[in-house]
């Protein structure tokens, strides 16, 4: 090779290397590393930021959570409250029913006894029969009673047949005092007084036990 041809290709060589100055390049590599540095500051940035957003919405969403089941658990007491109430309310007026038909019983052999002495004059008895009371009473309130109630009826009605045929014998008869005397003594001599009195009392005793069960105290 002689001294023109490596010149040429010397020459050739010098036009392709790079015209950037290596201060240039210094400054490149500077601010590429500043760009990384704050892409990776940017970036770490970003995933804490959509980390704390996704965290707030979590506790956002636990916080409407927490008043869905507040508000439930209110209703719910507000129904527990109310069925509480209504059952405090129904064993009252249970134990109210209970002393009304009691006292209609009560009422009930009285008003026997009064038909059977206005019989013995042949006179009827106008006051209130209380059958309709009790009969109603029981079947709204108290069908536990059915069994003793229905007994005590029963005797109460058979009483009451035979005072008003005691009543139409009297009438019968008119003024004569022997032939009065005569089915007054009958009349008394088979009237039995235990059916109706031991129904009463069994009627008795299976309301008291009845309260007892109501308001919730061992018999």
């Amino acid at each position: 090779m002689d001294t023109q041809l490596a010149a040429q290709i010397a020459t050739e060589i010098s036009k392709r290397l790079p015209t950037i100055s290596w201060p240039i390049i210094a400054i490149q590599s500077a601010i590429l590393l500043i760009v990384a540095i704050a892409g990776a500051y940017i970036g770490e940035y970003l995933r804490g930021r959509a980390k704390n957003l996704a965290t707030k919405a979590d506790f956002e969403s636990l916080l409407q959570q927490l008043e869905q089941n507040t508000r439930l658990v209110e209703r719910v007491r507000t129904e527990v409250g109310q069925q509480d109430w209504a059952q405090r309310e129904w064993v009252t007026l249970r134990r109210l029913k209970l002393a009304e038909l009691l006292n209609h019983a009560h009422g009930l052999v009285r008003y026997v006894e009064s038909r059977e002495h206005s019989a013995m004059d042949g006179a009827r008895n106008d006051n209130l029969y209380p059958r309709e009371e009790i009969e109603t009473i029981s079947t709204l309130y108290f069908l536990e009673l059915n069994i003793p109630v229905g007994a005590f009826l029963l005797e109460a009605t058979r009483r009451l047949l035979t005072a008003g045929e005691l009543a139409q014998r009297i009438l019968a008869i008119g003024t004569d005092l022997d032939a009065r005397q005569a089915v007054f003594d009958a009349f008394l001599g088979a009237r039995d007084l235990h059916p109706l009195i031991n129904s009463h009392d069994e009627w008795r005793q299976a309301s008291r036990g009845l309260l007892l069960q109501i308001v919730g105290v061992p018999q």
